[in-house]
C-alpha cells in the first residue's frame, strides 16, 4: 500500500470509478465519505490520512469547508480539490477537473505526492 487517501465524493460514478482507480491501478487505500459533515466529524477525530482528495461541490457542508478545516489542523497535509466546473481554491494544493480522465488525476497525484 503506497498510503492512504481521504475522499469525499458524493457522486457514486465518481466514487466507484476512483476508488477502483486508485486501489486496483494505483495502490493506494481509499477512505471514501459522500458528505462533508461525515468526514469532518472523523477529521475532528483524528482520522490519518496521507491526503485528501475533496469534492469541492458536496451537500450540505461544501468541500471548500472541508478543506479549510483540514488546512486549521494542518497546514501542510496535500490535497487535491476536484470539480466539474469550478476553479482551484487557494487552499488546495492542486486541482483535478472531473470532465478529465481519471488516468489524468493519477498524473495529478504523481506530480505533487510522491
Amino acid at each position: 500500500m503506497k498510503g492512504i487517501i481521504l475522499m469525499v465524493e458524493d457522486e457514486a460514478y465518481y466514487s466507484r470509478v476512483y476508488n477502483n482507480y486508485l486501489q486496483d491501478d494505483l495502490g493506494y487505500f481509499v477512505i471514501h465519505y459522500d458528505r462533508g459533515e461525515r468526514a469532518l466529524k472523523d477529521i475532528r477525530n483524528e482520522l490519518r490520512f496521507d491526503f485528501g482528495l475533496i469534492d469541492l461541490t458536496l451537500p450540505g457542508i461544501e468541500g471548500l469547508e472541508v478543506i479549510q478545516t483540514i488546512r486549521k489542523k494542518n497546514p501542510e497535509k496535500p490535497l487535491i480539490s476536484m470539480s466539474e466546473y469550478q476553479d482551484k481554491p487557494d487552499e488546495a494544493t492542486a486541482h483535478f477537473n472531473k470532465q478529465k480522465s481519471y488516468h489524468d488525476l493519477g498524473r495529478i497525484i504523481r506530480m505533487h505526492f510522491k
